[in-house]
């Protein structure tokens, strides 16, 4: 059947007014509805797929599928042809405005709660069309239409739409849909969820904040693989000024697997509002009504609109005790008004406190530490370390300077006349060395000076008389024990440096700094540079990163109470010019968890495929991708019969419930 046939059928019923859209599919006219007198949109399926069986069925699923849903976000569907008639074509209502691609280009998003105004309106579409089991499966900028009388997004062209519990579709359309925008799971060819939705507009608020798209490569075998490794640049490389609870939702949509993403686009909506909520943007509607008026001056008057909001919050966020989100909240006002004093006191305000917190956390380290130290330093072994001591190490104190010095060669006490032992010293007779062949000048008077301290220009050969001052005999019963007695090549190093340097000074060579730009998805991160402490990222990165020296080896640790210890080796050569970024990737800890019962019975992670996971009365390790997941359980019995649990876990920690 031509087209000229089929718009002859469509004529019979509507009056058309011209062609406004094609696509891969359909052709899209504007026409009238008599009957009512209204302006319509028809969809028109193109003649050379309407001969298909399973092209008209897909086709006619749509019109059924939209036709269900009654949501101010979606578009509306009036009528639609019958499986038999002449031509395959569905009635919708007709939108004035343009799409949001269209939108976009035209008024570049600056600040990112505009792309959230946008997004939540399109989020609650989705979780519309989710709960009636229905997948769009091409959510992309061109498939979203701004209304122009009040701003509001609309999500239309359903044309792949897959009803969860309808017939499954042939494979001529399990990997239809825009390749940027794209989920791991479609170009897989896999089951589809609900989630691939969340990825796609996922892609799409990306695109919206940083004003390029996640995935780009010069051909589709590339972007393919680039989405199936979900390899993309995190949303602060690209809108710095993004806050970072935004930026991690964003980058949670986009996860490689779907479980590692929201729990469903309702969660994403509340996060999303939590957040308008905070910069003062409560009434979205009304927001977006004023944003379809004149775009350009909502933007410039919104920084001085939000500023005073985020300070507000942020000082409640310190009252609350929550930290990190106090700062957080006080550098976007900064950012919004550089010049708001409120803003600035708040910050440095958090940031007191925050170093208060860790001083109190290292102190209390600190005194946590002296037990052990003390045990360690009065245990029993300690005299046994005492006899284990090499008698060269053995200290004679002088009486008067308290000072004391070091026998290198062995000590030996002189046999007296009177038959006592000889290994016990007397106070009247200080031991005296044991003549060698090289103790040929132990005789020099000059040797016998300053016998309190050894001297290091002296001759490898020569040695030196035992001190004769008065020792005690209390001294000499509990004979002082050096544990770490200076080894001669520091000896060596103070007499070199004394004698060639005693008048000069050395000149210190300032070595020349590379900037390094530190940054991470997740909070709580510890940064180390070269087994010191330097801060949490997000401290470096207010500072403005990490000063590096060129030429040296840097050794870069990142820990987290969730995350992996990560470690980076980096030497900078040569300055550069754009100061290079290190991104932490965090490989997030298992959780583990035990779940008590009297009977032993098997736990599975219950899903369309459920999956073992251990028994009951035993420890469980479940690998997560986020900080923390929602489990649903099935615990089978014996006897077969399953019940079901929900368990929350975090990453890196352990919990116990009982069942």
């Amino acid at each position: 059947m031509s087209e000229e046939i089929a718009l002859d059928a469509v004529g019979q019923r509507y009056q058309l007014n011209g062609e406004v859209g094609r696509g891969g599919m359909s052709v899209v006219y504007a026409a009238n509805d008599p009957r009512i007198g209204r302006k319509v949109a028809i969809k028109l399926l193109h003649p050379h797929l309407a001969t298909r069986e399973d092209a008209r069925r897909r086709f006619l699923q749509e019109a059924k599928a939209i036709a269900l849903l009654e949501n101010p976000n979606i578009l509306k569907i009036y009528d639609y042809d019958s499986p038999d008639g002449a031509a395959s074509y569905i009635v919708s209502e007709f939108i004035e405005g343009v799409t949001l691609k269209a939108w976009i280009e035209e008024h570049p998003i600056k600040h990112w709660e505009i792309a959230a105004l946008i997004a939540i309106p399109l989020f609650r579409a989705l979780a519309h069309a989710h709960d009636h089991g229905v997948i769009h499966r091409d959510v992309k900028p061109e498939n979203m239409m701004i209304r122009a009388r009040n701003g509001s997004p609309v999500l239309m062209d359903f044309g792949i739409a897959h009803m969860v519990d309808s017939e499954t579709l042939t494979a001529t359309g399990a990997v239809i849909g825009s390749p940027a925008h794209m989920a791991p799971e479609v170009v897989n060819g896999e089951r589809l969820t609900a989630q691939a939705d969340l990825f796609s507009m996922g892609t799409v608020l990306y695109w919206m904040v940083c004003g390029a798209l996640p995935f780009v490569a010069p051909n589709p075998a590339a972007l393919f693989r680039r989405i199936l490794e979900a390899r993309f640049d995190p949303v602060h490389s690209r809108r710095p000024d993004v806050l970072p609870s935004f930026a991690e939702l964003i980058e949670r949509c986009m996860k490689r697997e779907p479980s590692s993403r929201p729990q469903g686009a309702s969660v994403i909506v509340e996060s999303m509002e939590r957040l308008l909520c905070r910069a003062g943007l409560d009434d979205i509607t009304a927001e977006l009504l004023d944003l379809s008026k004149d775009p350009s001056l909502y933007q410039e008057s919104l920084p001085s609109r939000l500023a005073p909001h985020y300070c507000q919050n942020a000082r409640q966020a310190l009252v609350d005790g929550e930290l990190a989100l106090g700062i957080e909240l006080a550098q976007r006002a900064l950012l919004l008004d550089p010049q708001l004093e409120e803003a600035e006191r708040v910050y440095q305000e958090a940031q007191r406190a925050l170093r208060a917190g860790e001083s109190r956390r290292h102190l209390w380290l600190s005194v946590a530490c002296l037990p052990l130290s003390a045990g360690l330093f009065f245990s029993a072994d300690f005299t046994h370390l005492v006899e284990s001591v090499d008698q060269s190490t053995i200290e004679h104190v002088d009486s008067k300077t308290h000072r004391g010095s070091i026998s290198n060669p062995p000590l030996v006490a002189e046999e007296n006349k009177t038959g006592k032992d000889p290994n016990t010293l007397s106070p009247q007779s200080p031991p005296k060395r044991l003549k060698s062949q090289a103790d040929n000048r132990a005789d020099d008077p000059t040797l016998k000076t300053k016998a309190a301290s050894p001297s290091p220009r002296k001759n490898s050969e020569g040695s030196r008389k035992a001190p004769t001052s008065k020792i005690s005999k209390r001294t000499l019963d509990k004979p002082r024990v050096l544990l770490r007695a200076p080894s001669p090549k520091q000896l060596t190093r103070r007499s070199i440096k004394s004698r060639v340097f005693k008048k000069k000074r050395l000149k210190k060579i300032k070595k020349t700094k590379q900037r390094v730009d530190i940054s991470s998805m997740y909070k709580g991160v510890n940064v180390q540079v070269d087994g010191e402490a330097v801060g949490h990222i997000y401290e470096i990165d207010r500072a403005g990163g990490l000063d590096l020296s060129l030429g040296d080896v840097h050794e870069i640790v990142f820990t987290s109470p969730f995350c992996k210890r990560h470690r980076e080796v980096v030497r900078y050569k040569e300055r550069q010019n754009r100061p290079p970024r290190l991104v932490f990737e965090c490989q997030f800890k298992p959780a583990t968890f035990l779940i008590k019962s009297d009977k032993n019975a098997e736990v599975f992670l219950n899903g369309s495929q459920p999956r073992r996971l251990g028994i009951t009365n035993q420890k469980i390790t479940y690998p997560l991708r986020a900080t923390g997941a929602s489990l649903s359980l099935l615990i089978v019995g014996r006897d077969g019969r399953g019940k079901p649990l929900t368990l929350k876990v975090a990453a890196g920690q352990y919990q116990e419930l009982a069942w």
